[in-house]
């Protein structure tokens, strides 16, 4: 029984096979091909270089042509625009990103890091892994998300501490 349980465990070396035949002779066969070819190049009478160079004027005129459609309508958005509706737009951009920041570092406040006791039953805490959204959501808020459960009761909240601030603690 004991010899049984040890051999599961333990891999079985391979065999020393002869190797491939291309792994024996992959530097004879990478020179005969090499030299095939350049005999082939050599000898062909087809426009091979033309047709090179056709193919790659057409990549190029398509690239050009795309890059002036995109200017034109990029040019045909924005023309009808005054430089007041600009920076109205830029005015409203910057408050919306200000009322972000302060809803971001209220919503911090109001889920501080949890001590090692339940403040319901005083139970020991342990921490869980987080669901795929509260993953998602402090990606978005730029914090790290710690999941806490109760082993005595049902208490289950969540930590939240700015990701500059979670580099610098103990124990984390």
């Amino acid at each position: 029984m004991a010899e049984e349980k040890r051999d599961k465990h333990h891999r079985k070396k391979k065999s020393r096979e002869q190797p491939s035949f291309f792994r024996r002779y992959w530097f004879e066969i990478s020179v005969s091909a090499l030299f095939a070819l350049g005999v082939f190049l050599l000898a062909e009478r087809m426009q091979i270089k033309a047709t090179i160079l056709a193919g790659f004027t057409w990549l190029l005129r398509g690239v050009y042509n795309g890059v002036i459609a995109l200017e034109n309508a990029v040019v045909g958005i924005y023309g009808d625009f005054e430089m007041s509706d600009i920076v109205g737009t830029l005015l409203i951009l910057a408050a919306l990103g200000m009322v972000a920041y302060r809803m971001r570092a209220r919503a911090i406040a109001s889920h501080p890091d949890l001590e090692e006791d339940c403040p319901q039953c005083g139970g020991n805490l342990q921490r869980i892994r987080c669901d795929r959204p509260h993953r998602i959501l402090g990606a978005i808020l730029r914090v790290h998300m710690k999941h806490y459960s109760c082993r005595a009761c049902t208490f289950q909240s969540f930590a939240w501490i700015r990701k500059s601030e979670h580099k610098w603690q103990k124990g984390s």
